[in-house]
């Protein structure tokens, strides 16, 4: 994982070390409320402000906040260079401007939210069962075929298969750990699209899961350890 924000959310209690050991420094974003051996709070939370995330101004990626902070307010200019209905100004807390304040949860939601979702989590392997026998329909409709070419396929599909189904299985527990049903956003969430098209997930290339972006959407209860399984 390039990239987890999950704050301005109901969430409490602290990120487990296996999170922070898979995902490394500084690539972790939560409230400052939360126990994290691996997040910027230092930074973060000194000054209670937030830059928004994935802004950059107009003339590229290049141009995002950190860039702006090197020059100590010098390159901040007014309306200039909009982009995404934010200047710099707007954008940056360097520039006077980013998300202020830090939501801080009511401690309460975490109990009721945890016990109820995690049976939840049962379901997801009953969806396994009922697909793989389609997978052995291949050979028994194709018998006139080289067994040879009809067999590579599915062995070159297999190790995919499994890892997709890992990552799968990671985001159903972080889905059921953080109250899903209750997300102000869960699109394509514990639904039968592919993950990348799921809600707030960013993937590369091979479809592996590289940012996930939370961003005050609602998610309430504990970081489940689960979510240190999605390391690239």
């Amino acid at each position: 994982l390039n990239y987890v924000d999950l704050r301005l959310n109901d969430l409490t209690g602290s990120v487990p070390s296996g999170v922070c050991d898979s995902i490394g420094e500084d690539k972790l974003r939560v409230d400052c409320n939360i126990e994290c051996n691996c997040c910027s709070h230092d930074e973060l939370c000194e000054e209670e402000c937030m830059d928004v995330p994935g802004w950059h101004n107009l003339d590229g990626e290049a141009y995002d906040c950190a860039w702006y902070a090197e020059s100590d307010n010098d390159r901040c200019e007014g309306s200039d260079f909009e982009n995404d209905g934010h200047t710099a100004n707007t954008a940056c807390c360097v520039c006077g401007g980013g998300i202020k304040g830090v939501v801080n949860p009511s401690p309460s939601q975490s109990p009721s939210v945890s016990p109820t979702q995690q049976p939840s989590v049962s379901l997801q392997p009953s969806t396994a069962p009922t697909q793989q026998p389609t997978l052995s329909t291949s050979p028994s409709q194709q018998p006139s075929f080289s067994p040879s070419v009809s067999q590579q396929p599915s062995v070159s599909m297999q190790p995919t298969t499994l890892y997709q189904m890992q990552q799968r299985g990671a985001l159903v527990v972080f889905y059921n750990a953080t109250n899903g049903d209750e997300w102000d956003d869960s699109t394509n969430w514990l639904s039968h699209a592919p993950i990348c098209q799921w809600y707030g997930l960013i993937c590369n290339n091979d479809d592996d899961v590289i940012e996930i972006d939370m961003f005050y959407n609602n998610l309430q209860g504990l970081i489940p350890f689960e979510l240190g399984l999605l390391s690239n």
